[in-house]
């Protein structure tokens, strides 16, 4: 059985980052002042002893220890959970919105069944270790596009990626292709199928659509070429989701069209409702996927120009991969705007419909009490025995009642019972 010595294990997704994101996380956790004590993020209420300068966490939480940084660009901290101090993890963001979570196995070697176990667990892990450190602009915005009001329990949504690198190859003195070959079973075990597999430096990499696998020596430019395709991938999954997304969405649109033509008052005005709140879901997903579209642009232009010295076969493949993203963001943009559009037709369709039935009734309660004041006065003159004087005078008063309440009803009958 092929075993791999000491793997790195990584799980990357795309959060709402940005620069100024960065750039206030940076500040926030004073990685400029390189802090020795970690930066606590917690819940108010799982927090003691505030009042004397410093705060001790007693629940759910995690704690961040800054290493690295470029203000605007990208921070590397450990951190590991309240429950679970000693267990630290490497956390990377990038204002592209990358963010890779990383862990090494404390076992000399593991199995690929074992990565893929590993693999799984530390995807779980985001929700709990990088999702607390968003602001809260970014944790609406990615409850938006995750479709959920809990973000800490949303583990099972999150669209991740995973990386495995073990400097270790098992496969010296091989080809990648050759070994796709003759072990495809035991790799795509963990990557699922393999979509490339590909000689670059002194490794081999191997591209699979659960997962990547790089064995060999790392290097600066390596671990560039290997950030890049995992920000590739993990946008490619996550732009299958938000494709997904605005599908539903679009069919949640359709249902509003369809109970909106027959219903009623109460119904009209929960229907309104439900529009406002799918339109600032998705004005917060059109911000997410503008963001994806900039970055995925960017990092497309400078691909070709930061790759050189590989193959040129696989340079290319990974500039096509961009630019079919960058052509799906468009797509979405496009898919976005007419969501809009509908979505605001749709609520002025419903806002004169509400403004109609609120007519409606009013004039419904104007020939009731038209109706009922002549029923009134007819009654007050047969209990109080009225003259024949007094009921000309009467008949003088209901006289303009009657002729209003007339009006009423030809415009009633006219207007909403035969319309």
């Amino acid at each position: 059985m092929t075993t791999f010595k000491k793997p790195h294990i990584y799980a990357s997704t795309i959060l709402p980052m940005g620069k100024n994101n960065i750039e206030a996380l940076n500040r926030f956790v004073g990685a400029h002042k390189r802090y020795q004590s970690p930066t606590e993020f917690g819940s108010h209420g799982e927090v003691e002893a505030k009042e004397e300068g410093s705060f001790e966490m007693t629940g759910h939480g995690i704690m961040l220890t800054p290493g690295n940084y470029d203000f605007c660009n990208w921070l590397h901290a450990d951190v590991s959970e309240f429950a679970a101090r000693n267990k630290k993890y490497g956390l990377s963001l990038y204002k592209s919105g990358l963010a890779v979570l990383g862990l090494q196995p404390d076992g000399a070697a593991c199995s690929i069944d074992q990565i893929k176990e590993m693999a799984g667990q530390l995807t779980y892990k985001i929700t709990d270790c990088i999702f607390p450190v968003l602001n809260e602009g970014q944790q609406l915005m990615l409850s938006a596009v995750l479709q959920t009001d809990k973000l800490a329990e949303s583990w099972y949504k999150v669209q991740a990626y995973s990386l495995v690198v073990c400097e270790e190859n098992p496969f010296a003195g091989m080809k990648a292709k050759d070994v796709k070959t003759q072990y495809s079973s035991t790799i795509e075990a963990y990557t699922d199928w393999i979509v490339s597999a590909q000689d670059i430096g002194d490794g081999m990499l191997f591209i699979g659509m659960a997962g990547m696998l790089y064995l060999g020596k790392r290097q600066e430019e390596i671990d560039k070429i290997l950030r890049d395709i995992l920000f590739l991938k993990s946008c490619n999954k996550m732009s299958h989701h938000v494709h997904s997304l605005l599908w539903s969405l679009r069919k949640r649109l359709q249902n509003l069209k369809d109970e909106s033509k027959k219903g009623n008052y109460k119904t009209l005005k929960t229907n309104n409702e439900k529009i406002c709140g799918l339109t600032d879901v998705l004005s917060k997903i059109q911000v997410y996927d503008r963001m994806l579209e900039r970055e995925t642009g960017e990092i497309a232009k400078h691909w070709k120009e930061d790759s050189c010295g590989q193959e040129s076969c696989f340079v290319d493949s990974v500039c096509e991969a961009f630019a079919d993203e960058v052509e799906k963001s468009i797509d979405r943009s496009g898919t976005i705007s007419q969501l809009t559009k509908d979505l605001e037709v749709l609520s002025l369709e419903l806002e004169n419909r509400l403004e109609l039935l609120m007519t409606r009734d009013s004039m419904t309660l104007n020939v009731i009490l038209l109706v009922l004041t002549i029923i009134s006065l007819l009654g007050i003159g047969e209990v109080a025995g009225f003259s024949e004087t007094q009921w000309k005078i009467v008949g003088l008063v209901i006289l303009p009642f009657g002729l209003a309440s007339l009006i009423y009803l030809r415009n009633y009958f006219k207007n909403f019972l035969k319309g």
